[in-house]
């Protein structure tokens, strides 16, 4: 009878143990993704945040599905760089910059995944790019087949464009989780 009971006594501390097991285990899973899930967006926001300080106001464009005017399937930015391809800045005779490529942030719409792309212009201009919607489109840059994952669970881009600057807002949320979140910074565009 002795042994019965203290078997029984043991089997019921071990189903205790084994469910704090799983809650711990449960609850370590779920903060590891909020924690990639923000790590992501924030490592997102700092590549954004390093190209655009180094473009022109002039050259900034968003585009987004909601736009009346600008139709487009994915959510992104497109702006003028004045670093080529290989990451060299290039200056006229006078010291001037010189604008040699264009740079497309854009949000895959199926994958929720945000892509940074680049191409070089054609001539270097003295002036930052004017954005032509024929040719920069955001939706065109997605078709560049070179392209680098800066994060996955980017659901929207917001931006607020001032004079000089620009506000940007990246929302994400990861579904699994049921967690979102969004970041943003103010970035002041140096060049002109």
């Amino acid at each position: 009878m002795e042994l019965m009971v203290s078997s029984g006594l043991v089997l019921v501390f071990m189903g205790l143990i084994w469910g704090m097991l799983q809650a711990g285990s449960r609850f370590y899973l779920k903060v590891r993704g909020q924690t990639d899930v923000q790590k992501n967006a924030l490592l997102a926001l700092r590549w954004i945040s390093k190209d655009l300080a180094e473009g022109a106001p002039l050259s900034f464009r968003h585009y987004s599905p909601e736009h009346p005017t600008v139709p487009s399937v994915h959510d992104g930015i497109v702006f003028g760089s004045p670093k080529d391809l290989d990451g060299r800045v290039h200056y006229d005779e006078s010291g001037n910059l010189l604008w040699t490529s264009v740079i497309g942030i854009y949000i895959d719409p199926v994958s929720k995944t945000l892509y940074r792309t680049k191409y070089a212009l054609p001539d270097h201009l003295s002036v930052a790019p004017q954005i032509d919607d024929s040719v920069h489109h955001v939706d065109l840059l997605a078709e560049i087949p070179e392209r680098r994952k800066l994060a996955e669970n980017i659901v929207k881009i917001e931006t607020i464009q001032g004079p000089g600057n620009v506000r940007i807002k990246l929302r994400c949320r990861n579904e699994e989780l049921g967690f979102g979140l969004s970041v943003q910074t103010l970035l002041e565009m140096k060049n002109s």
